[in-house]
């Protein structure tokens, strides 16, 4: 729980206004509690913290572990609060990142193609014994067709297919969709990439889940 001292601050309130405040926000909590306020139907992250998937979490962190011991170069494609998470959860880890070459890295989706250009020279780029660079990507979407992370995926999913062959690529590609993903979801049938499917009720900042869990735990160990 979170607990806030105002001692110091008091004084400059007036107490009728922190009494009305204080009523708000309990009964805001309590509409979220019981699921009956305005975007009720986006609350099923509740759900998801107290009633935990321990088959899904225990799969996350088998593809984590193979993740961080394959990886040179992992790629968060997503918008919104599907890669602000995962960026969240390397800016806090950034010092870690400074002891040596980073290894993972979030495509931010809203960048200019020059951006994602830039992003696909430094991948293609060997390595100094001249090998081809590890790279995995996440694609996180829920309907598979919003612009910017749609257009970022065709071009990292066709050099990936370039580079790895498409048997390959599609091993290093994982999705994180809905049940209703649409396009998306034609997309990881074809290729037979891995998926994690949340509820269409969990909102998009909770949608970086799988990726989160694998960056906070390499950038614990760089």
């Amino acid at each position: 729980m979170i607990k806030v001292d105002l001692s110091r601050a008091i004084k400059y309130v007036d107490s009728d206004k922190l009494f009305e405040a204080k009523a708000l926000s309990l009964a805001s909590f309590k509409k979220v509690q019981q699921q009956n306020g305005l975007g009720a139907e986006w609350l099923g992250w509740r759900t998801l913290l107290a009633e935990p998937n321990d088959a899904l979490l225990e799969e996350i962190d088998h593809l984590a572990a193979t993740i961080r011991k394959d990886a040179e170069v992992f790629i968060v494609v997503g918008i919104g609060g599907s890669y602000l998470g995962a960026k969240a959860v390397i800016d806090m880890l950034k010092p870690s990142f400074l002891v040596k070459e980073p290894r993972f890295f979030t495509q931010v989706t809203k960048s200019a193609a020059p951006n994602w250009s830039a992003l696909v020279d430094y991948i293609s780029m060997p390595k100094a014994d001249g090998s081809t660079k590890s790279v995995y990507v996440n694609i996180i979407s829920k309907s598979g067709t919003t612009l910017e992370p749609a257009l970022a995926f065709r071009v990292l999913s066709a050099w990936m297919d370039k580079t790895y062959g498409e048997d390959e690529a599609s091993k290093r590609i994982v999705a994180t969709t809905s049940v209703s993903g649409g396009a998306l979801n034609k997309t990881i049938e074809a290729r037979n990439y891995k998926s994690f499917v949340l509820d269409d009720t969990v909102g998009g900042k909770v949608f970086c889940f799988n990726s989160c869990g694998i960056i906070a735990d390499s950038g614990s160990r760089n």
